[in-house]
């Protein structure tokens, strides 16, 4: 599985269980030649198993919908089984690429472990669509993302921010904050003190704030589909789907997000010690009992200037590093 990526693995999957639910007399198929793990399917239920030496135990159910087990087949061998109805199918295929992808490096039922307790909270919201300040945000980021694109595919790689990291788009040379909003003028919301707070060393810190208004060519759906069109890089590609599942963005929910938008100015601002943002030095002077800190940034009385091509370029250089 070393030259196979998440992509290709997704759509392997999905067509080999698609194979099984068209012939039901197929007990197993294996996801891929001279791999151990193989797929079944009975009963409304999908079902990868892996060979094991753990002893034989009941399915049990680790989140809604989502079993495990240690079965013995006729073979007399055991297997770690993973099961998930088939209802959730979209949900638990990209779930099953994690855990094969991390099984390259670690023995399971370690890997599921690992990748179960990254998507627990994911899973949980598995019927749920993002909320409109959601969709806004992703949608910056995403417009940010598809200007860095037109430069630099590897940028890709930068994009963190749905993965809880405290930047939006970083790496060890600079890092993108991004804010979107639709207030007039112009306000965003500062979650962690950390996020616009001045950084020590040589890299930067760029705050961005995309400016939108209703109505317009702009939704979130085209921003996901233009930058998926827009990159070729197998890596960049996996790393793109990666993190734009961990938003909770789902294809099957795209046509739940049709309001429209206009990008009216993009603008910027380098963060420095005389940065007008609360320092993370206020953090030592607050009681231990207050464990999160949330402000109202107007941006409107900061010294801002709008995004040209050319800091785009230089941004995506310099994230592509």
């Amino acid at each position: 599985m070393s030259d196979i990526h998440r992509r290709s693995l997704r759509d392997v999957i999905e067509r080999q269980f698609d194979v099984l639910d068209a012939n039901g007399d197929i007990p197993f198929l294996h996801a891929m030649e001279g791999e151990p793990f193989r797929l079944s399917h009975s009963a409304g239920m999908d079902q990868v198993w892996f060979p094991s030496t753990l002893d034989p135990h009941e399915p049990k159910e680790v989140l809604e919908g989502l079993l495990t087990s240690v079965e013995t087949s006729t073979e007399a061998k055991a297997w770690f089984v993973i099961t998930a109805t088939s209802s959730l199918r979209n949900m638990f295929v990209p779930f099953l690429v994690d855990v094969l992808l991390l099984a390259r490096e670690l023995e399971m039922p370690h890997a599921f472990d690992l990748v179960l307790d990254d998507w627990r909270e994911l899973w949980k919201g598995k019927r749920g669509r993002l909320g409109m300040e959601q969709q806004r945000g992703l949608m910056g980021e995403l417009y940010v993302l598809h200007h860095l694109l037109s430069h630099q595919a590897r940028a890709t790689l930068s994009w963190e921010g749905p993965l809880r990291a405290l930047h939006d788009f970083s790496n060890s040379k600079g890092h993108l904050e991004i804010k979107t909003t639709t207030n007039q003028p112009p306000s965003v919301r500062i979650s962690q003190v950390g996020q616009v707070a001045p950084l020590e060393g040589d890299s930067f810190l760029e705050l961005i704030v995309v400016l939108l208004e209703p109505n317009g060519p702009t939704s979130l759906p085209s921003l996901v589909e233009a930058c998926r069109s827009s990159i070729q890089d197998i890596d960049a590609q996996d790393h793109f789907e990666n993190v734009l599942r961990k938003s909770g963005y789902r294809d099957e929910h795209a046509g739940f997000y049709h309001t429209n938008y206009t990008v009216i100015d993009v603008k910027k601002h380098r963060i420095t010690e005389s940065s007008p943002v609360l320092k993370a030095s206020v953090l030592s002077n607050v009681p231990a009992t207050v464990r999160d800190i949330t402000y109202t940034l107007d941006v409107f009385a900061m010294d801002t200037t709008s995004v040209q091509d050319l800091d785009w370029r230089m941004f995506a250089e310099i994230l592509s590093r």
